[in-house]
């Protein structure tokens, strides 16, 4: 989770600007580049994740619009969810965005956004 607040983790938008065939173009819906907040915040397929598991945690949700926005978020205490609980959605649900990205652009392997949240919280009931 470090190398994603940090900025660090080999996005296909980083890997571009270090090697001259590696496409910048997001892995899981193919509409803009991928970045750290567009991948894990503003991609169509994330934001549904998030969608799933915001709705699962109590919250109305309407979309996380940077990075900022998340991390004060997850900052932000409130009546709705533990602070704990929030920080392992978070964290779970980041950590399961990246391992779907790698099975699409490793392994050509799909999976729907629902079906990556149940993977995700099918063990938190």
């Amino acid at each position: 989770m470090w190398l994603v607040f940090l900025n660090c983790l080999p996005t296909r938008d980083r890997l571009s600007r270090w090697s001259t065939n590696t496409s910048p173009t997001c892995c899981l819906c193919g509409a803009g580049n991928e970045t750290r907040d567009h991948l894990f915040l503003v991609c169509h397929v994330s934001a549904s994740i998030w969608e799933h598991v915001m709705h699962r945690l109590g919250y109305q949700w309407h979309g996380f619009t940077s990075w900022n926005a998340f991390t004060d978020w997850l900052c932000t205490k409130d009546n709705v969810t533990p602070s704990t609980l929030k920080l392992l959605a978070a964290h779970t649900t980041v950590y399961n965005i990246w391992a779907e990205r790698n099975k699409r652009l490793h392994d050509g392997a799909v999976t729907s956004p629902a079906g990556t949240f149940e993977m995700d919280f099918s063990r938190v009931q």
